[in-house]
């Protein structure tokens, strides 16, 4: 019976022993899976961090001060229109741009119309001197 008792035991023994390698190696891939879901979960939050579109904050736009020139600008420049790139292009005259000493001329150039017409920017001769009314759409 001790001979049978010996045999059993070490059956026992060797099935815990080989339960205990497997619980071993069950740990380690349960750890390795859990390692790569934790590696997958952080890539995946700074992609869409990364991806997050921020609304862009309201600027406040200081309104420009007034320069008045002394020095009337000179007449305009009469230029030839190059050919209409698009059916809804709209021509924008040149106009005299001045640079703090001098007036330039910015040539005048085609743009696509968005919306409604072109107002265009002028000279405007006040008491004080001349001053650019920048165009604008309306």
């Amino acid at each position: 019976m001790v001979a049978g008792l010996d045999g059993r035991l070490e059956t026992i023994a060797h099935y815990i022993y080989r339960r205990k390698s497997v619980v071993k190696n069950q740990w380690r891939v349960l750890r390795w899976k859990q390692a790569v879901s934790l590696l997958l979960l952080v890539g995946f939050l700074i992609t869409l961090i990364g991806c997050t579109v921020y609304p862009m904050r309201r600027r406040k736009i200081a309104h420009a001060q007034v320069v008045y020139i002394e020095k009337a600008p000179p007449p305009i420049v009469v230029e030839r229109r190059p050919p209409k790139p698009t059916r809804r292009a709209l021509w924008i005259d040149g106009h005299w741009r001045w640079t703090g000493r001098t007036y330039n001329w910015v040539p005048g150039r085609w743009e696509r119309n968005p919306r409604g017409a072109w107002v265009a920017g002028h000279w405007d001769k006040r008491p004080r001197g001349w001053v650019w009314v920048p165009g604008r759409w309306r």
